[in-house]
């Protein structure tokens, strides 16, 4: 399996049926999010432990540019009228997912941020992979 497989087996898990007509915009956006990653974090190829992050990103930012163009037409089998948690509290901390008012447009712009950011603890995989960079080089 190629990453293309595995980001459209991901989108499939939203409910984005990509298909062969997708892949060259898929493929634009693994390699604008390759090239993201590895100028983040100053490294010459993406380490497989970054898999599922990079993965997660290309979903994140092919959904982007599809809602951008106003290409929305698979998007009606995504189903974000409620997430499946919408609040935790741990003893005197509460964070609340969603408000009432939140619309199905604000949270699927929510969700394609999270997913192009990489999803809950993506940043602390970028840093750990990160290095150095002197300026001049």
């Amino acid at each position: 399996m190629t990453i293309i497989d595995d980001v459209k087996m991901r989108l499939k898990q939203f409910g984005y049926a990509a298909d062969d007509s997708d892949n060259d915009e898929i493929t634009w956006c693994k390699n604008k999010i390759e090239r993201k990653i590895l100028d983040f974090c100053h490294i010459p190829k993406v380490p497989s432990g970054l898999y599922y992050v990079e993965v997660d990103m290309i979903c994140g930012e092919f959904l982007f540019e599809k809602k951008s163009t106003g290409d929305v037409s698979k998007f009606e089998n995504i189903d974000l009228k409620k997430p499946i948690t919408q609040s935790i509290t741990e003893g005197n901390t509460s964070v609340v997912f969603t408000t009432p008012t939140s619309t199905p447009s604000s949270r699927l712009d929510s969700f394609i941020q999270a997913l192009r950011n990489g999803g809950p603890g993506a940043m602390s995989q970028l840093v750990r992979h990160r290095r150095l960079a002197w300026k001049g080089q």
